[in-house]
């Protein structure tokens, strides 16, 4: 029998009993720490974790005084000790960085078209990945060639609370979003995705404001978040707000020049097309090699048709 459940809820599942499976997969492990998987290897003979240090990490409010302390506290004080770090250091991480744990590379992708899936493939994974996403099975709005896409816009960028906002790529993401979805009738599935709180609550009051446009969202399932609201999900259609130019508040570009692991997820959850909307002469200039890539024209290659069977005989 094989049982699902997670990290927190096991306790009231499953009989505290070791070794009572033979094998625990621990799926997300990039996103797991420590302390919440140990119920789980608990109940397991063996176990295997599955993530990407490319994607999201686990979040804490754990500050790193406070870590430093606990790990003093309990005698974790050598280099070799710093591995169990709680802030630091995730359950798939821990997994990696152990000998004698030999790590297999899953390294065929499915999900997204050619130049989203060179995207990743180039910037974050060296080239490794081999893209078998099926062409015919795309969902590609009407006029449009699957990839990436730009709608440069140069606006201005306001500074907010712990971020910014840009009220003109709003304006621009929910004509778009009108246009695809009311005017157009796509029948896929789309998302919205940008790197501040701020921007994503400008754009979704825009929709709700719109009626109509916001009656088409529920059927186009439409969301609109920051990468963390879309991890582990995919939409055919994916517009993304970069919200990013050269009058951006300092903070907020080091924040998004350290978390190439979020344009990462927020770029691959989009299926057919990923839509940017932005700045895109200074995504060119601005240095930060997984912003810039984006604006790079990754050229459409050979998509495979067919089974999955057929494709790997």
């Amino acid at each position: 029998p094989a049982w699902a459940v997670t990290n927190l809820s096991i306790s009231s599942r499953i009989p505290l009993v070791p070794r009572m499976f033979d094998v625990a997969i621990i799926d997300e492990a990039s996103q797991c720490d420590i302390p919440s998987a140990i119920p789980i290897l608990f109940r397991a003979k063996r176990a295997g974790v599955v993530g990407d240090r490319n994607q999201l990490s686990h979040t804490t409010n754990l500050s790193p005084a406070r870590n430093i302390m606990l790990l003093s506290a309990y005698g974790l004080v050598g280099l070799s000790d710093q591995r169990f770090s709680y802030i630091d250091t995730s359950l798939f991480d821990l997994f990696a960085e152990t000998n004698g744990v030999h790590p297999i590379w899953l390294l065929d992708h499915y999900r997204c078209a050619f130049g989203i899936a060179e995207y990743a493939n180039k910037t974050f994974y060296g080239s490794r990945l081999r893209i078998a996403t099926a062409a015919d099975r795309l969902r590609i709005p009407q006029g449009q060639e699957p990839g990436i896409h730009w709608t440069e816009i140069s606006a201005v960028i306001e500074p907010k609370p712990n971020g910014c906002a840009a009220p003109e790529e709003a304006e621009a993401i929910a004509t778009l979003l009108r246009q695809l979805l009311v005017d157009q009738r796509f029948e896929g599935t789309v998302g919205v995705v940008t790197p501040f709180q701020q921007q994503k609550q400008l754009i979704n009051s825009l929709i709700y404001s719109d009626s109509e446009l916001s009656n088409a969202g529920v059927k186009a399932h439409l969301i609109v978040d920051t990468a963390h609201g879309f991890q582990g999900d995919e939409r055919d259609v994916m517009f993304m707000s970069l919200c990013a130019g050269p009058d951006m508040p300092k903070g907020s570009l080091l924040f998004l020049g350290k978390t190439a692991n979020l344009l990462n997820v927020a770029a691959t959850r989009a299926r057919a097309v990923l839509h940017i909307v932005g700045n895109k002469t200074w995504a060119i200039q601005c240095g930060i090699k997984h912003i810039s890539s984006l604006a790079r024209p990754w050229r459409q290659g050979p998509m495979p048709t067919g089974s999955v069977e057929e494709r790997f005989e």
